[in-house]
């Protein structure tokens, strides 16, 4: 019995901490989007559906929607760990096409 329980904790502290990681770029979805009024919508695995605006936020994430074109969202994405200093780099979230989306991370020029 003493096992079980064991066990038990180990998974609830697994999924505790899988929880407390928060949302990834790749669990984020663009359904649609609309370059005219600057706006999209995406849907991300824990939260549901957002409509985005110029300089909102998905939640659980550290990206804020910096631009909108036809095929895909340009974010600027903030570097929260320790040594990032206020480092920031730019994502580019594809909308979904064929129930494939696409997440890049294009090259910053030097």
């Amino acid at each position: 019995m003493r096992n079980i329980k064991c066990w038990v904790l180990i998974v609830l502290l697994q999924m505790s901490a899988a929880a407390w990681a928060g949302q990834t770029t790749e669990n984020v979805i663009v359904v649609a989007l609309s370059p005219l009024d600057k706006s999209a919508v995406v849907r991300s695995s824990g939260q549901g559906m957002q409509v985005l605006k110029l300089g909102d936020s998905i939640h659980g994430t550290e990206l804020s929607l910096i631009q909108v074109l036809t095929n895909k969202l340009v974010f600027e994405e903030r570097m929260s760990h320790a040594g990032a200093n206020g480092a920031s780099r730019i994502v580019w979230l594809h909308k979904v096409v064929d129930d494939f989306a696409e997440v890049e991370y294009p090259e910053t020029p030097q």
